[in-house]
């Protein structure tokens, strides 16, 4: 497990065959984008690519910047066989992704056992409610 340090914007809360984190804060602005993507990045062990799940409960705002960062590791993930799914998107952030088109581009789940769950089988699915 990862150590706790105030610095980080991500929690790990569980590893094994998915490592699930967690925000630290309610807010991820364009400042908190290159950290996040190091916090991700970080979790990549050549020749065993991560499947993550990330939960966005509490959080009240999300600036486009990192909205670019989560699309980009999805993908670049995705390429390597790992995953990056968003679980306990709120409402009104999932409404506002599937609008801009970013939907096709992040996987969600309405919760950390179903991210789990498409974190495991690879799968590809936009399943949060709108």
């Amino acid at each position: 497990m990862r150590p706790r340090t105030p610095d980080r914007i991500t929690r790990v809360m569980r590893t094994g065959d998915v490592v699930e984190l967690s925000l630290r804060q309610p807010s991820l602005r364009p400042l908190d984008a290159e950290k996040l993507r190091g916090e991700l990045v970080s979790l990549h062990r050549p020749g065993s690519p991560p499947s993550i799940v990330l939960s966005m409960r509490g959080l009240e705002t999300l600036s486009g910047t990192c909205v670019g960062v989560l699309a980009e590791v999805t993908e670049s993930l995705a390429r390597l066989g790992g995953v990056l799914v968003l679980a306990e998107v709120p409402g009104e952030t999932a409404r506002m992704l599937k609008k801009a088109g970013f939907a096709r581009r992040l996987r969600m789940a309405r919760s950390v056992p179903q991210a789990q769950k498409i974190a495991l089988s690879g799968r590809r699915g936009v399943t949060q409610a709108a």
